[in-house]
């Protein structure tokens, strides 16, 4: 199975939402410049780089189409702003080289625009591209050369001019930094080249790692077993055939409305867990009332007339955010409700945005439910925060072994309304792996964590309420199956998956 799967935001179309191919790691920061005696470059030559530069943009723009035309005239204008290249001159005559000198200029103005925040924070990634491609054309680099080969680029970030620029053989990117908002993911869609933006374990990704990309779920396989790849090569190759009926509903995960209408085009009958942290990641400010009101809006628009399970801001340890104070104990330290409820404002926002947002989509039906809940207490705390809200259901995440034990389960499902399985983190937890060797899918498989996932099914049967999978091995039709016959409610996984799922689970 996978070495380790990966998530961020999805940015392409459904129609060309998959990609299967080797990593080309791009490393931003590694040309020097010499600003020895006899080697350095002067003023001159950085005026006329940027020039020149500003003149290779406004030529890609006029072969461009689309919004790609007008964001790469605006990349253009910055390069042409006295204030940028005063700052760069500033810099050259207290010492520093020319790559230092544009690189530090460019990230001044591009903190300039992350102060700002929301979408003008997305765009400050723009910045950093056009420096390193200016810097670049400085030390006459040469350009990568495509290959026969297809491969997916993987970089920190990457600007509209990056984009513009890519070898032939780039079917599509990955990213540490950026999101649907900005100028770089515009240019993805209207492209057609599928992406996953704001991937921060990226840097684990090695030259030469095959890499499943999954632009319409936001997730990332590296090194996927061969059945991992021939699932989704057959899933993309099977058409949606919405006459098929399955033995319980198929939803999907998505990250952003965006992903909201891939899961549309692939027959899914609502959102079985909507990650709603995809909209806080790579911030340094939380977003605001209204921007999550516009966010949540949009998606539940598409869902009219059916369920969106919505899972409140979700933490990891390698996702930190600075405007969240961590909170928790032991192996959960900084995760889940424990930091929400750490963090009062934060989880209140959100609620009152999520409840907002429903009240303009009534049809839409909207569950709520914590992440990674590791005890009772904190369940109870959860439920009487949320109950203010309008919401239809009210629910919690299962991912910890604490959790599932039938006598804390009863207990449990006498205080909600539904349950959902994260099979990912429960693997992890219940076989006590470290997450540099956890498997993913394999450990998914294992007695240990199916017989834990039969008995948090079996309790939810007892009280009569629903228990959902949202797993990614939700998306595997042989454990999908198992799923079904333990007594599970329904299942969600990744939107590329749904129609090959369909056909090998119609009765």
């Amino acid at each position: 199975m996978s070495e380790r799967v990966l998530v961020g935001t999805g940015v392409a179309s459904a129609d060309d939402g998959v990609v299967i191919a080797k990593a080309r790691v791009k490393i931003p920061g590694s040309i020097v410049l010499s600003n020895q005696p006899g080697e350095r470059f002067n003023l001159l030559d950085v005026k006329v780089a940027l020039q020149q530069m500003r003149e290779q943009i406004e030529i890609e723009a006029f072969g461009s189409s689309g919004e790609s035309v007008e964001i790469l005239r605006a990349m253009a204008i910055m390069l042409s702003d006295k204030d940028l290249f005063e700052e760069i001159k500033a810099r050259m005559i207290e010492g520093a080289d020319a790559a230092t000198a544009i690189r530090g200029s460019f990230a001044k103005f591009a903190r300039k625009l992350s102060d700002l925040g929301g979408h003008f924070a997305e765009r400050s990634n723009d910045l950093n591209g056009i420096a390193e491609r200016t810097i670049s054309h400085l030390a006459n680099e040469p350009a990568d050369e495509a290959d026969d080969e297809k491969k997916i680029l993987i970089a920190e970030s990457l600007s509209p001019v990056d984009l513009s620029n890519l070898p032939e053989n780039i079917s599509g990117f990955i990213t540490q930094h950026g999101g649907v908002g900005s100028h770089t993911a515009v240019m993805a869609r209207a492209n057609k080249l599928p992406a996953v933006m704001g991937v921060i374990g990226a840097g684990v990704i090695k030259d030469g790692d095959t890499i499943l990309l999954d632009a319409t779920s936001g997730q990332v396989f590296i090194n996927p077993s061969q059945d991992e790849i021939s699932n989704y090569r057959a899933a993309i190759a099977t058409e949606v055939d919405l006459s098929l009926v399955t033995p319980v509903p198929l939803l999907a995960n998505v990250g952003s409305a965006i992903e909201g209408g891939s899961a549309i085009k692939a027959g899914a009958a609502g959102v079985g867990l909507y990650r709603t942290e995809l909209l806080f990641l790579g911030r340094k400010d939380a977003p605001s009332f209204d921007e999550q009101v516009f966010e949540y809006s949009r998606l539940l628009a598409r869902f009219k007339n059916k369920l969106v399970i919505a899972r409140l801001l979700d933490l990891d340890f390698d996702k930190p955010l600075p405007f969240l104070k961590p909170a928790g104990s032991g192996d959960y330290f900084g995760r889940g409700l424990a930091t929400l409820l750490a963090n009062p404002d934060v989880i209140q926002t959100q609620m009152q945005a999520l409840a907002k947002a429903s009240s303009y989509y009534p049809e839409t039906e909207l569950w709520v439910m914590a992440p990674m809940v590791i005890n009772l207490d904190e369940a109870k705390e959860f439920l009487d925060m949320a109950k203010q809200y309008d919401f239809d259901k009210l629910g919690v995440m299962v991912e910890v072994p604490e959790l599932a034990t039938p006598q804390v389960l009863q207990q449990l499902f006498k205080l909600v309304d539904f349950v959902s399985i994260g099979t990912n983190d429960l693997s992890q937890y219940v076989l006590k792996r470290p997450r540099s060797t956890f498997r993913n899918l394999s450990d998914a498989k294992h007695p240990k964590v199916i017989s834990t996932v039969g008995t948090i099914i079996e309790a939810g049967k007892n009280a009569g309420k629903p228990v959902s999978i949202c797993g990614e091995i939700a998306g595997e039709p042989e454990a999908a199956q198992w799923f079904i016959d333990l007594g599970a409610s329904s299942l969600s996984a990744s939107s590329a998956l749904l129609p090959a799922l369909r056909q090998k689970l119609a009765v």
